[in-house]
């Protein structure tokens, strides 16, 4: 239900498959993800914006080839119709899903089947290194191209999606975006099996890898997620104004440092 305008919001969707497996990422407004895989496979039950697309088989080649989908989805309000055509232009594909469209509620709760089904088979409970970075427009390029050359074994992912972010509309000084005008929000969720400890710490130098590479070109963490940094890092990453304000608030409001210990902010 949109509150300000008191109407409920419908989303409309249309799911590209490129050369093969169906996935299905989505778009909020004017966010589109990019075309990389995700977790949802071709013989899944008909979810958002997949439309129960199946794919055409994949040429034979001396390597196997990628398959990819996109999708895209507008938000409107009836009885407006949306005209998702100009959001394809330009782009190739090799087939298409009939557009969905589904209440804000369903789209709200569209992978809530898919969470089921992993709590059920005791996925959910496995090591889960998440991590999640902001990337300049400018440096986007050569960091995913660090990512996609990884194998499913390393890579560990369940989920992997990226899409473009105006970064003025992020206005909280302690949440930290890059200083273009432009920005990438970039998403691995991976996991391991839980006996498997050198895999998990494998992941864990993957994660350091990547956080590295992101500070090196102006990159920002969604701290949220992803390892625990030192103190110095913190700094780091707020910058010395906020890092100040932000410590002299937690010594006047947190002396006894009761909340939010998990991150080790002040440890």
């Amino acid at each position: 239900m949109d509150r300000r305008e008191g109407r409920k919001r419908d989303l409309a969707s249309v799911t590209v498959v490129c050369d093969g497996r169906v996935h299905c990422l989505s778009s909020e407004r004017s966010r589109v993800r990019a075309p990389f895989p995700c977790a949802c496979r071709p013989s899944s039950p008909r979810r958002a914006g997949c439309g129960g697309a199946r794919p055409r088989p994949a040429r034979k080649a001396s390597r196997p080839s990628r398959r990819r989908t996109l999708q895209l989805g507008k938000f409107y309000t009836a009885p407006e119709e949306p005209n998702p055509l100009p959001l394809e232009d330009g782009l190739r594909f090799r087939s298409r899903a009939e557009p969905v469209r589904l209440s804000y509620s369903q789209y709200l709760h569209r992978f809530d089947a898919r969470n089921a089904d992993e709590i059920a088979s005791g996925r959910a409970s496995r090591p889960t290194p998440n991590i999640a970075v902001w990337i300049p427009a400018s440096a986007i390029k050569d960091y995913v191209a660090r990512i996609l050359p990884m194998s499913s074994d390393v890579a560990g992912v369940d989920l992997f999606s990226f899409w473009p972010l105006k970064t003025r509309r992020f206005t909280r000084p302690l949440f930290k975006v890059p200083d273009e005008e432009i920005m990438f929000s970039i998403w691995m969720n991976r996991s391991v099996a839980p006996d498997d400890p050198a895999a998990l710490s494998a992941m864990l130098a993957s994660n350091r890898s990547l956080l590295e590479q992101m500070t090196a070109v102006g990159g920002k963490a969604y701290r949220q997620y992803g390892i625990v940094i030192s103190q110095n890092e913190w700094a780091e990453h707020f910058g010395p104004e906020v890092w100040r304000r932000f410590s002299a608030a937690k010594k006047k409001f947190d002396p006894n440092r009761v909340l939010t210990p998990g991150p080790e902010i002040f440890h």
